[in-house]
């Protein structure tokens, strides 16, 4: 029988007799949030990790070169989240008014897959 116990402070379930906090869709919530506020991030605007983020040049300085953006947007997230993260994938790609939105696919380390649907890149000026 599986069991999930509702509390103020989270959500316990247990499968099979395993003790879990997280569901497999729940797990990696943490890092999805992370990835999308790395794709707010200019690089260099972190004190600590220059490395961390987008660089402006690459997303609208190619002149339509959608390849080199693809490109630059997956290593940044898979060299970011490596330690998570199997592979990932950019599907579609939008550019329209200085706005960028993603199809972004996810594979982590223990085969889970997700797909991240109309993520977009910004900001603040």
């Amino acid at each position: 029988m599986d069991i999930k116990l509702n509390n103020a402070t989270g959500e316990i379930y247990v499968e099979n007799g395993d003790v879990q906090f997280f569901q497999v869709r729940e797990k990696y919530f943490e890092v999805i949030q992370q990835i999308v506020l790395m794709l707010h991030v200019r690089e260099g605007e972190l004190d600590y990790d220059t490395e961390y983020g987008l660089n402006f040049e690459k997303l609208f300085g190619t002149h339509g070169n959608e390849n080199e953006v693809i490109e630059h947007i997956r290593n940044k997230i898979y060299n970011n989240f490596k330690d998570y993260l199997k592979s990932c994938f950019v599907e579609v790609y939008e550019f329209e008014r200085r706005k960028l939105k993603l199809k972004i696919g996810l594979v982590f380390a223990d085969d889970e897959k997700m797909l991240m649907e109309g993520v977009g890149i910004g900001w603040r000026e």
